[in-house]
């Protein structure tokens, strides 16, 4: 069995004989830089998976918290180097429709994602970075645009019947650089902008509340079926400003008016989920969304973001095999 024990040091980890470096090509030197990569990916891999394996033992996560059915995205992404899994893993891949399309593993997800916007309306998730948040929130765009053909062979296909088609508003602040009031300004600006020239504008609408609650109106009427609500990273803003006191409290009051249009345009909402690392900010940022359902700690979706210990030896059993194989060691 391979251990944290098993190897004190990088450099007393197994390697890839160079010998299987063919030498007789007019791209020697490609290949010497490939092997190399293919090593150091190789024992990042055998490092961080031994670690994951004595922590499992301990039945502790790689945080050191909670207990081993807790997310670990992380600890599956350094098994992934190039020749020796059997999977095509999505390394760095957060858009769900590529995904899928372009044919990369996914572990099934969709039917924590189907109670989740069966059983309820608004909620809020906090999970650490890496941990799979964009990827739950891609997925939740193309179900609520009724992508059916994504999600054949997954879970909700036998679960969903009708396959609607909602418009969806979604909010990545996680591509902006926060230093200043007009930098959020920004990024919501050229929100809103985009969806105005979807669902049309309203020049006597000013402020970007009082957009956001137009927008959502409009949509909702437009297409006949109510908006659907999608935040990725709410609280980048504030992370950025920690050490900014004056600043930070400008965000807030910013969010706080800008999220309050979601309780005033309820009748026009089909769904809405903020994600973030902190919930910092729910309560001075989200006072106002009294039936926010926070749902980060709640036992029925602790796995519905990352890799849960389950899903590591159920879905991932053969490649472990082949990586200890290929490496000389038990599993």
């Amino acid at each position: 069995m391979i251990t944290q024990q098993s190897y004190g040091t990088y450099s007393e980890l197994p390697k890839i004989p160079s010998e299987k470096i063919p030498s007789d090509t007019l791209n020697c030197n490609l290949l010497k830089i490939r092997y190399h990569f293919y090593n150091f990916l190789t024992l990042a891999s055998i490092s961080l998976f031994s670690m994951f394996l004595h922590r499992i033992s301990d039945r502790r996560d790689l945080t050191g918290q909670g207990s081993a059915s807790a997310s670990n995205i992380f600890c599956v992404k350094f098994l992934l180097y190039l020749g020796i899994m059997g999977k095509l893993y999505p390394v760095g891949i957060q858009n769900f429709e590529s995904l899928r399309r372009d044919g990369f593993f996914y572990v099934d997800k969709t039917a924590l994602m189907y109670r989740l916007v069966t059983t309820g309306r608004y909620y809020f998730l906090s999970r650490p970075r890496r941990f799979g948040k964009s990827l739950l929130i891609s997925t939740l765009e193309a179900y609520f645009q009724g992508k059916r053909e994504l999600f054949d062979g997954l879970a909700v296909a036998s679960l969903e019947k009708e396959w609607k088609r909602y418009p969806v508003l979604h909010l990545d602040l996680n591509t902006q650089n926060y230093n200043s009031v007009s930098a959020l300004e920004d990024i919501l600006n050229e929100a809103l902008a985009g969806w105005e020239a979807m669902y049309g504008a309203n020049d006597t609408e000013i402020g970007f509340a009082r957009r956001f609650a137009g927008v959502i109106r409009r949509a909702a009427v437009s297409t006949g079926e109510r908006a659907v609500i999608l935040v990725d990273e709410y609280d980048k803003p504030l992370l950025q400003t920690i050490g900014d006191t004056e600043l930070q409290e400008e965000y807030k009051k910013i969010l706080k008016s800008f999220y309050g249009a979601l309780k005033s345009e309820d009748g026009y909402i089909r769904f809405a989920l903020l994600t973030g690392v902190t919930k910092f900010g729910k309560v001075s940022v989200f006072s106002d969304l009294n039936n926010l359902m926070d749902i980060s700690m709640r036992e029925e979706y602790a796995d519905i973001c990352g890799v849960s210990e389950e899903e590591l030896l159920r879905d991932f059993d053969e490649d472990i095999r082949d990586l200890a194989l290929n490496n000389g060691q038990t599993y």
